[in-house]
């Protein structure tokens, strides 16, 4: 089996496995523990590295404060990055079915409100042209606005609708040329959006680690819902075929039906 933890680069990986209440922390070389806010994070009876998984929902996220977490900072020289995050999506409950899903942050280092942006995984960024639902890489130089805009817009879409109630591999490469998005281990060109040409190095960002929210308009939002079987940062962009290697051991039935 490929394993998260057996690829060069591994910061962070967890697994989520553990009894209810227990930390969350980290193997790799990094053993960083996700502190629970504003409510226990519960455990499920269904994963993907072991039998647990944890769910996530519209009020409660995970998070290593800032000043515990510098192996995860990728910014300047060392902005070189993999984001990857096994999940099964439940679907949203939308209060006004007439506009669009708002979109969902996964994980990363991505404070909107104090202008803290670094990295962080999405879905649903809808402001890129992408499909709806597609695999985000928001990635940031200055940790504000893209410039002449409102919102950061720089960010590589996929062509894919990542479905509900499905075990799925979603994540995104950074190596300082380019960001790719990729769904199930398949990196999907989608014209000037995938992949997103980003020349440079990433910014010094203050913010926390967060999973499953992010800071914004004041508060936390941007919630995803659903299960999280597993997360990985490593320190370099894998390769397409070590993320595909990785989706095919993990998600076999998915990726190869």
């Amino acid at each position: 089996m490929n394993h998260p933890l057996d690829l060069p680069g591994i910061l962070s990986f967890w697994d989520f496995q553990g009894e209810a209440g227990a930390d969350l922390i980290a193997k790799g070389a990094h053993p960083y523990r996700l502190r629970e806010r504003n409510g226990p994070v519960f455990r499920m009876n269904d994963g993907i590295f072991g039998k647990q998984s944890i769910w996530l929902s519209r009020q409660a996220w995970l998070e290593i404060p800032n000043r515990e977490c510098a192996g995860l900072h990728r910014y300047g020289d060392n902005s070189a990055l993999t984001l990857i995050a096994w999940i099964n999506r439940y679907r949203q409950i939308n209060e006004f079915p007439d506009e669009p899903s708002p979109p969902e942050a996964i994980a990363g280092i991505w404070n909107e409100t104090e202008n803290q942006r670094q990295y962080c995984l999405f879905l649903n960024i809808i402001i890129t042209g992408g499909a709806a639902d597609n695999v985000s890489g928001h990635v940031s130089h200055t940790g504000g606005a893209t410039a002449g805009r409102r919102y950061c817009e720089d960010v590589s879409a996929g062509r894919t609708s990542v479905p509900f109630h499905q075990w799925c591999m979603v994540g995104f490469t950074f190596d300082g040329h380019f960001v790719r998005s990729y769904f199930n281990g398949q990196f999907e060109e989608n014209g000037a959006l995938n992949p997103f040409p980003y020349e440079g190095g990433l910014f010094e960002s203050k913010a926390d680690f967060t999973v499953g929210a992010v800071h914004r308009s004041g508060e936390m939002g941007n919630w995803y819902r659903g299960l999280l079987g597993g997360l990985a940062v490593y320190n370099r962009a894998l390769t397409p075929e070590e993320m595909k290697a990785l989706a095919e051991s993990a998600l076999p039935v998915v990726v190869r039906d």
